[in-house]
């Protein structure tokens, strides 16, 4: 059953079911199944740049929903209407689906788009290939998707936008063609291996989930992870519950920009030190004074995620912030 949801009870939901990226100590599940237009909608919601609504509890709470959303597999289901077979070959059990950028969802309004775009090329038993236009008919084929979100490789873009549909920007990991017991069941219960008629994978994307600690068939490994330590001038000023939360802060505004690093080919582990300069109790600006991880993309994230990071009104107009970034 699908349920509406709060950003604010998304959070609360995504540290009960531990999906949070390891620096917020918990971990992430395996597959989150969006059965329904609100769970799609839910999912823009949480893992859009800014919240889309103020949040009493401050930028914390959004940016750990966030990162929950963007450590996270996703999976959904395709209506056999809203796909099409290119051609099946009888002789090498090849049958490829027609090459689409997007798939519409729930009946139109919703939409997943394959940024990857690959082909999907199933292999699958003479007899299945020569049934499936019949089973298709009768509405029981459905493709399911499991993706990544795009904002893992895009932290500073939304992964959904409005085009004539709330469309949600994925990273196809896998795609399988399953035979649901009743018409148009929606994927209400997941397939066994009985109804599972061709699967299709992408070993990039995998790959990258393997990086993030995420995958499909085993057991979640271990997560990236991103410590900050504040700067000394900061330290006699705060509380021990101020420092904590003021240094979750920067490793949750920072962690994105670590995991898109990660997919494309940094080394996993970096130091990076920050030049802050601060006005009014908020980071400003912020610039790479020592850079330890030797991929300038990260560094250049991360000197735009720190700015507006919430500091004491006390705190001086110039610190320093070192922060290490340790991957599986």
């Amino acid at each position: 059953m699908c349920l509406e949801v709060t950003v604010k009870r998304w959070a609360e939901i995504a540290a009960t079911l531990l999906i949070v990226l390891a620096t917020s100590g918990v971990e992430a599940q395996q597959v989150e199944h969006l059965d329904c237009p609100d769970a799609v909608a839910r999912v823009c919601a949480v893992s859009a740049v800014r919240p889309p609504e103020p949040l009493k509890e401050g930028p914390s709470e959004h940016l750990r929903a966030r990162l929950a959303g963007l450590m996270q597999v996703y999976s959904v289901d395709v209506n056999p209407r809203d796909f099409q077979i290119a051609n099946f070959d009888a002789v090498t059990g090849q049958l490829a689906l027609t090459l689409s950028a997007s798939y519409p969802l729930f009946g139109g309004g919703y939409e997943v788009e394959l940024v990857n775009a690959p082909l999907i090329v199933f292999e699958v038993s003479r007899e299945v290939g020569e049934q499936l236009d019949m089973e298709r008919s009768m509405g029981r084929v459905m493709l399911r998707l499991f993706f990544l979100l795009d904002g893992l490789s895009q932290p500073e873009v939304d992964t959904c936008a409005e085009v004539g549909a709330l469309r949600i920007r994925a990273h196809l990991m896998r795609a399988r063609l399953w035979r649901a017991a009743v018409a148009g069941d929606g994927g209400q219960r997941p397939p066994g291996p009985e109804d599972i008629l061709g699967s299709f994978e992408v070993p990039a994307v995998g790959e990258l989930a393997a990086a993030l600690g995420l995958s499909l068939d085993a057991a979640p490994g271990p997560r990236p992870t991103v410590s900050a330590v504040l700067p000394g001038k900061l330290l006699g000023a705060l509380g021990e519950a101020e420092r904590a939360e003021l240094a979750q802060e920067a490793e949750l505004r920072l962690a994105p920009c670590f995991l898109a690093a990660l997919g494309q080919g940094m080394q996993p582990r970096g130091t990076l030190t920050f030049e802050l300069r601060v006005e009014r109790g908020a980071v400003m600006s912020a610039a790479v004074n020592t850079d330890q991880a030797g991929f300038p993309p990260l560094g250049r994230c991360a000197e735009r995620a720190l700015v507006g990071l919430s500091l004491p009104p006390s705190a001086p107009a110039r610190a320093r912030l070192t922060v290490y970034f340790n991957g599986p």
